[in-house]
């Protein structure tokens, strides 16, 4: 009995020697992790004023919600920066914000008080916040030790995305140029072989034949041979063409182009709306044969067809299809947000007043995102650029 009463006290000695030096290592691991950092911010479901006018023509307001985890933030852990890039819409209400953050090893955050110096507000995934400007944010170590601080920024768009003026310009700029120049890519090898030019995207280059027929060329205007159409040749426009092409969003290696005018007035007095057809082209190595596909009226919403345009020029923007012309001797403007299906007067993108009705008018969008009305016989240049573009462009 004394020999195993000595081996247990051997063993229970031995036990509290490794305990020890166990909660020696525990303490020692323990203190790698108090590593003090925010791993992710997100905030909830914002307030936005919209401004308005009613159809007594009074201004009005009405309140919409945002959706606050669509707007992502970055979390720059060398300057301590917490921010959005992508700026919540104008007339969002910050003031009163609901929010979530997590952070490393059960760091524990806290914001500074604006209202009393050296007082702490700690997060509370209930509470909401007035993020109306920047604030302070102190992580602390898990053992209170030591704590680091961020700055944290809710960034909210002071303009309207959709906001849209014209400015007067006394002539084209390099940037306007170049896109007036790129808009009649291949127009001169057209024209040198006795053919209408009627446009262009990355891979093709189309124009019709004396009798109506509609070519297409792959080498940029060198050799040319018949398009495929998907209906009768007679309902292609053979005046006031004009077209636009985008990049078709599914796909990196296709295009989207749409073809807008209007047929020879003698032969058919009756139509009251432009002719709209639409491609798809493939330019990958993979490409398929497409044809041109007329947009009946019958097909899509008989009241919301494009009208027959004078002096028509179309172009793509902001994700719109903007269409402008002369109706009834007076220049309009109308917009399509479905690709040339249906289409609408926008008031928006509205010409200026003292646009010359009886001169030519092209219209190009450039590299910087401005739409450009150019009157060059009567020297008439007007820019106008979106908010939304602008931002696009330069953050």
């Amino acid at each position: 009995m004394k020999r195993y009463s000595g081996l247990l006290m051997l063993a229970l000695v031995s036990l509290v020697i490794y305990t020890s030096c166990l909660n020696d290592k525990d303490e020692a691991t323990s203190t790698t992790y108090n590593d003090m950092a925010v791993s992710s911010f997100t905030l909830g479901a914002l307030e936005r004023t919209i401004h308005t006018k009613g159809s007594n023509g009074q201004d009005s307001t009405y309140t919409v919600e945002v959706t606050g985890s669509n707007y992502k933030f970055t979390i720059d852990q060398i300057g301590r920066r917490i921010f959005n890039t992508d700026s919540l819409p104008v007339n969002t209400n910050v003031s009163k914000v609901p929010y979530t953050l997590t952070t490393y090893n059960s760091s524990m955050p806290y914001f500074e008080d604006w209202e009393e110096d050296d007082a702490l507000i700690p997060y509370s995934s209930t509470d909401s916040l007035d993020f109306s400007k920047p604030r302070k944010l102190r992580v602390y170590a898990r053992n209170s030790s030591q704590y680091v601080t961020y700055t944290l920024t809710v960034n909210v768009h002071k303009e309207d995305g959709d906001a849209f003026e014209w400015e007067r310009m006394p002539e084209l700029t390099d940037e306007a140029r170049a896109a007036l120049d790129f808009y009649y890519l291949g127009k001169d090898k057209a024209e040198a072989l006795g053919l209408k030019y009627v446009g262009h995207c990355t891979a093709e280059v189309y124009a019709l034949t004396e009798d109506g027929t509609m070519m297409v060329s792959d080498d940029g205007g060198l050799t040319w041979e018949p398009d495929d159409l998907d209906s009768d040749a007679s309902l292609l426009p053979t005046e006031d063409l004009a077209y636009a092409y985008t990049n078709y969003s599914e796909y990196d290696q296709m295009d989207y182009i749409l073809l807008i005018g209007n047929r020879n007035s003698e032969l058919y007095p009756d139509d009251e709306e432009s002719m709209v057809w639409h491609k798809l082209v493939d330019y990958s190595l993979t490409s398929q044969p497409s044809q041109w596909i007329y947009m009946k009226k019958e097909d899509n919403n008989r009241t919301q067809y494009l009208p027959k345009l004078e002096c028509l020029s179309l172009t793509g923007y902001n994700g719109k299809v903007l269409a402008f012309g002369r109706f009834k001797d007076v220049f309009f403007t109308f917009e399509s947000k479905d690709s040339g299906i249906t289409w609408q007067e926008s008031t928006t993108f509205a010409v200026p007043n003292e646009i010359d009705d009886n001169a030519p008018l092209k219209v190009v969008v450039d590299s910087e995102g401005f739409i450009w009305l150019i009157q060059e016989s009567v020297g008439q240049y007007w820019r106008g650029r979106q908010k939304s573009v602008a931002w696009d462009v330069w953050e």
